[in-house]
């Protein structure tokens, strides 16, 4: 192509669509031509030789807006097979000058793992809230390892527990001498227990990750399903480069599924503090 010849070109838009599936493989148009110079013939080929790493933002407030500050976009240079012609030097001067607009895709992806703590409250446990730490009707007491006991109900320990149903329903020591022991547990933490039992929710142990460690170790030993999950929701929002490998440790012995996530998100995101605090 002579430098007259290009010069002479009018200057015409293209609009295509091209979809890069893969990476370091070159994806071409169909062939486009130009009214004025049919015998010319040319396509648009795109490469993708950068990608993206995937990028987690975790949030413990969420509110209706989230604003992402800064992220990285993968984007480099225009690729252009080099001659000494004059398209090429035409194409040089122009992409210089930003002669390209290029639209870059993003996909956001929002996990919740959120939820109304009340709903686990039913109605039972409303009526149930007067018992607790109640004589009346006391058929069971718990004694701690300070030996501090409290009186308990042998319906609410057992439907929420199949561990503690075994022990008050079979010719277990417990069942005899209707108490339960908790020699590894501390008053503070039975207290906790009890008041999830029966009020269906936890009180102000949501907000202390040590107590919640010792709630979710408790539920984890005895079967007490409902209230690991609420453990498990609730650590995963009090991760810190402080605790964060502790409770990623914890969270694959004894199965935390949304604690074991979340920390692996907050050290994707954190790399570089923890491993300077490491170091």
């Amino acid at each position: 192509m002579s430098e007259e010849f290009a010069q002479s070109f009018k200057k015409m838009s293209f609009t295509k669509e091209l979809e890069i599936n893969v990476k370091n493989k070159w994806v071409s148009s169909e062939n486009l031509k130009m009214d004025f110079c049919p015998e010319f013939v040319f396509n648009i080929s795109v490469l993708r030789n950068t990608m993206t790493i995937h990028f987690t933002k975790y949030i413990t407030n969420w509110t209706d807006d989230v604003i992402f500050k800064s992220f990285s976009i993968a984007v480099d240079n225009d690729v252009c097979c080099e001659d000494d012609d004059a398209y090429y030097n035409e194409y040089r001067k122009r992409s210089s000058k930003t002669f390209y607009k290029n639209r870059i895709m993003i996909t956001c992806e929002t996990i919740w793992y959120g939820f109304n703590d009340d709903l686990l409250s039913a109605r039972i446990n409303k009526n149930m809230e007067t018992y607790l730490k109640n004589v009346e009707f006391s058929d069971v007491k718990i004694r701690v390892k300070n030996n501090e006991e409290f009186p308990a109900h042998k319906v609410v320990l057992a439907s929420n527990s199949s561990v503690f149903k075994n022990m008050l329903t079979t010719d277990m020591k417990e069942s005899k001498e209707n108490c339960i022991n908790f020699p590894e547990l501390d008053s503070d933490t039975v207290n906790k227990l009890l008041h999830f039992l029966y009020h269906g929710k936890l009180d102000k142990a949501s907000d202390n990750s040590a107590i919640l460690l010792e709630l979710v170790k408790a539920a984890d030993m005895y079967l007490i399903s409902d209230l690991k999950r609420v453990c498990d929701a609730f650590l995963s929002r009090l991760l810190s480069s402080e605790n964060v490998f502790l409770l990623l440790e914890i969270s694959r012995t004894i199965n935390l599924p949304i604690v074991r996530q979340q920390s692996l998100i907050f050290i994707a995101n954190h790399v570089d503090v923890l491993f300077e605090e490491e170091m």
